[in-house]
């Protein structure tokens, strides 16, 4: 952006938001263009030129395609500023697994925007194309963690034990018939387990099992109903 003579200001710790300001009219229409940026915990196993050089860290949901979309963007329309009646705010946003967007909105970046476009990568769409969904383009979300406390001991002994592996399958388990038994079959939720960690020892039965996963549900409500029946 520095290069480019396109102003700038740090946002929400790790992000960035410029300005370009239209020169064809002096108005306050503003519109929004918005990249996420942020790598994931996951290790890079492909071997390129752009393959991450960050031990367990690469951009494995295409977030470095998002912010080269929306630097070419403010390159081109940086060019044509002249002709731009309005101006355009262009949104590096960090942390989108993490709630980087409620950041951005606490530090008042989008105010005074009237509309805001934003993009995603998508595996199933060819390159060089873009698909524009006509409804819902993605799912609400919420995130769980449950820790379930057992009494740990000797493999050869679970008699005197409390398993929590044991009891984080049955949990496990039962979780796989919230979508099935509790919710309209004709609303569209998803209840995915992503993580199972528990013990260290192949022969020791562990005190702890802790699962982690995300709910996603086409409204916000339907998330609430999820997560409440997880509390439950």
């Amino acid at each position: 952006l520095t290069k480019e003579g396109i102003p700038y200001v740090e946002v929400a710790k790790t992000g960035v938001c410029g300005i370009i300001k239209g020169e064809k009219k002096d108005n306050n229409r503003v519109i929004g263009l918005r990249a996420d940026m942020d790598a994931l915990p996951i290790q890079d196993k492909k071997v390129c030129s752009y393959s991450s050089k960050v031990p367990g860290k690469m951009h494995a949901c295409g977030h470095d395609a998002h912010v080269s979309w929306l630097l070419g963007t403010a390159m081109i329309l940086n060019d044509i500023k002249e002709e731009l009646n309005g101006n355009v705010k262009l949104l590096f946003q960090p942390g989108e697994e993490k709630g980087g967007s409620d950041i951005v909105i606490k530090e008042n970046v989008l105010e005074g925007v009237d509309a805001l476009a934003t993009g995603h990568c998508w595996p199933t769409i060819e390159s060089g194309k873009i698909g524009i969904a006509r409804n819902c383009a993605m799912a609400a979300t919420n995130t769980f963690e449950i820790t379930i406390i057992g009494k740990g001991g000797h493999g050869a002994e679970p008699h005197n034990c409390i398993d929590p592996i044991a009891v984080g399958n049955a949990v496990y388990s039962s979780i796989q018939q919230i979508v099935s038994r509790k919710i309209d079959p004709v609303v569209p939720v998803v209840v995915s387990v992503c993580s199972f960690n528990s013990g260290v020892s192949k022969n020791i039965i562990p005190d702890v099992c802790t699962l982690q996963g995300t709910i996603r549900a086409i409204s916000k409500e339907q998330v609430i109903e999820v997560s409440k029946i997880l509390e439950y």
